[in-house]
């Protein structure tokens, strides 16, 4: 499964922030990283100048860093495979429409005894409901 990363917030943070979706709400924003997706390359590719180092929260762990997000606590650089159902229910808005290609990919990987098993092949056939259900566009 192919991914991509992009900026969501919590709309009550953008709110406290006094900014709508879009590149005005990084002049003040705190920003939210993960450590295997750190912000510069995506303000490159935005063509925005913030300073990202000075006002970045870095996670290693992408349910702290969502969490973060979700409490008001900045804008979260999401993977759209982890939020996407976060943004379907509005608890996060994409902030931006610019996105990067993950780098990173999920692999479902059995053995061929699991891959011919009925229990083995339903487990699969939900995985895969699950992962194409991520694949839409947030």
């Amino acid at each position: 499964m192919d991914d991509e990363w992009f900026p969501v917030a919590a709309p009550g943070y953008l709110e406290r922030i006094g900014a709508s979706a879009g590149h005005e709400a990084f002049r003040q924003a705190s920003l939210l990283a993960h450590t295997r997706q750190p912000w510069q390359p995506w303000l490159e590719k935005a063509g925005l100048t913030t300073q990202a180092a000075r006002r970045t929260m870095t996670f290693s762990d992408t349910g702290f860093m969502l969490d973060a997000a979700l409490r008001l606590q900045g804008i979260a650089l999401g993977r759209r495979s982890l939020v996407h159902d976060l943004l379907r229910t509005g608890a996060l808005v994409r902030v931006s429409e610019i996105s990067l290609h993950c780098e990173q990919s999920y692999y479902l990987l059995a053995t061929e005894r699991a891959a011919i098993a009925p229990h083995g092949r339903t487990v699969i056939r939900w995985i895969q409901a699950l992962c194409a259900g991520s694949q839409v566009q947030a």
